[in-house]
């Protein structure tokens, strides 16, 4: 179940989040944040294009969140958008990826947005195949250009195209 992201849900987004700050490079976060701080990064752009969406297990329980949020904040780039998915660990390998990404594709083709963005960790290779799986190609791979745990990171960009521009 997908449904839209509420104030109430913004602690247990900000847990989910957290457990990746502390323990891996999904994120370049290297401190943990408060359910307020992470609202103020996750949530804005426009209403009518942008969204922040909850995903539940079966038994509804929080499981994660979807955020399609503005790419770039130049009107150019307008129609297009960055995808980001965040699961439970323990919410993993059960498909729920794979749907949130199927609700973008649907949010995108009735909401006008032309390309969608991920920006993954290259070392991620989970989500680099779930993306790939789902229509997105590489197209950059920059070289370490964020650091954590002492490590130099690279960053692969993938994109995918899901419609004309207006």
């Amino acid at each position: 179940m997908i449904r839209p992201l509420r104030p109430d849900d913004h602690a247990a987004a900000a847990a989910v989040y957290n457990h990746y700050v502390t323990t891996s490079t999904a994120t370049f976060q290297t401190e943990p944040v408060t359910p307020a701080e992470w609202a103020a990064e996750s949530t804005g752009g426009d209403p009518a294009r942008h969204g922040a969406w909850a995903i539940a297990n079966d038994d509804c329980t929080f499981a994660g969140y979807l955020l399609v949020q503005p790419f770039k904040s130049r009107c150019g780039y307008r129609d297009t958008a960055e995808v980001t998915v965040y699961l439970d660990p323990a919410a993993t390998r059960r498909g729920l990826g794979a749907a949130a990404l199927r609700h973008v594709d649907a949010h995108a083709s009735t909401h006008g947005l032309h390309a969608l963005i991920a920006v993954v960790c290259a070392e991620n290779t989970a989500s680099l195949q779930t993306f790939e799986r789902h229509g997105y190609e590489r197209v950059a791979h920059l070289r370490e250009v964020g650091s954590k745990f002492g490590r130099l990171l690279d960053v692969v960009y993938l994109e995918k195209v899901v419609g004309s521009v207006p």
